[in-house]
């Protein structure tokens, strides 16, 4: 076990500085944001200045370096928009954006695997049709017109919920519902996928043979052993909202790590940008690495490999 453990630890570490290197590129690739801070009337002595003083004088190379190295302490470097640390920027914003990802992630999984179990055991019936339709349908469905459709239903129309903003159990409710309405079917099929394949099995048959419970069969037994492409999913489902919750931010106004993100780019406020999207990346690296983990639990045999 510990073998593994390290070498998915020294992969993680690996992907992370691949990323904090591409986003480097990319970030510098948006054009100079010298523009942005001095006037058109400014000699070239002032943007001199200015360029000096936000470190972007040096070569591109050198820039780097710093850059890694400044990572390697744990400091993201001072926004060049606020004029504050990064680090603190981002931790204000990734609350909020935590918080609608891990509920949605939560609460997706656990309807999820439910319909999934259910669509399985009662294959091919009306029930397993209905499941998998309002599956389909919720995975299809846009993230941004779920949001609106529901600002306009349940936020404007019938005044149950707050139309935006994010401080209490109301404000939750619409955008961790619009995110769970759009994984859950993702969830649900696979689930069901899983368990097809599972209850087919002959332990599965001998299991029933000898009189066990249909709910211990399926439950103790079949869910078991299909846990490991489940697991799969909801870390992915996790990962993939992380990284995409913008839209969802935008539509209810939470002011989450995706927002930040958006105006960062705008102003090309480039350790802003940078820090959002490493603490990103960091978080779908080590979410993964988690997932890792969870396999050798699942399934002592991945360890030893």
């Amino acid at each position: 076990m510990i073998p593994y453990l390290l070498r998915r630890g020294a992969f993680a570490a690996l992907v992370m500085l691949g990323a904090a290197t591409v986003m480097f590129g990319i970030i510098r690739l948006s054009g100079d944001p010298i523009a942005l801070f001095v006037g058109d009337a400014a000699s070239e002595e002032d943007v001199a200045t200015v360029r000096r003083s936000l470190g972007l004088d040096a070569p591109l190379w050198v820039q780097y370096v710093r850059y890694v190295s400044r990572i390697a302490r744990g400091d993201l470097g001072v926004s060049f928009r606020y004029e504050q640390p990064v680090v603190g920027l981002v931790l204000n914003a990734l609350g909020p954006t935590l918080a609608l990802t891990a509920l949605a992630t939560v609460l997706a999984t656990a309807l999820g695997v439910v319909l999934g179990v259910v669509a399985s055991v009662r294959r091919n019936s009306a029930l397993d049709h209905l499941t998998m339709v309002l599956a389909v349908t919720g995975q299809c469905s846009p993230v941004f017109l779920t949001a609106i459709v529901a600002v306009l239903l349940f936020a404007v129309h019938l005044r149950w919920f707050p139309t935006s903003g994010w401080g209490g159990a109301p404000s939750m409710v619409l955008p961790v519902g619009t995110l769970t309405l759009f994984v859950v079917g993702r969830i649900a099929r696979m689930t069901r996928a899983a368990m097809l394949e599972v209850l087919g099995k002959d332990y599965i048959r001998t299991a029933h043979a000898k009189g066990l419970h249909p709910l211990g069969v399926v439950y103790a037994h079949a869910l078991k052993n299909a846990a490991i492409p489940v697991v799969t999913i909801a870390g992915a489902t996790f990962a993939a909202l992380l990284g995409g919750v913008v839209v969802t931010e935008t539509v209810f106004g939470i002011p989450g790590l995706g927002q930040l993100l958006v105006r960062a780019v705008l102003v090309r406020d480039f350790p802003l940008a940078q820090g959002a999207i490493l603490i990103t990346a960091f978080l779908v690296t080590w979410v993964n690495l988690l997932i890792d983990l969870t396999y050798a639990v699942l399934d002592p045999r991945i360890g030893r490999d």
